[in-house]
């Protein structure tokens, strides 16, 4: 299945139109894990983190899962 993964807020949305291809939700959950990882390494000040989300949705835009940064 295609995953998508969105970083969200309350405000806005950075939406991902490529997506990656995952077998089962956790394997999505897993590609999840690795980019938040990989974001946090990024961000000069982990408050700017604060609020937001990455959220996996398939291809119908169904939420597979939501995790707070």
């Amino acid at each position: 299945m295609r995953c998508y993964f969105h970083l969200v807020n309350e405000i806005e949305q950075i939406t991902d139109h490529h997506g990656v291809e995952v077998s089962t939700i956790e394997a999505a959950y897993a590609q999840a894990m690795s980019a938040i990882v990989e974001l946090r390494e990024e961000v000069e000040k982990p408050a700017d983190l604060v609020g937001w989300r990455l959220t996996g949705v398939d291809q119908a835009g169904a939420v597979l899962l939501s995790i707070t940064l």
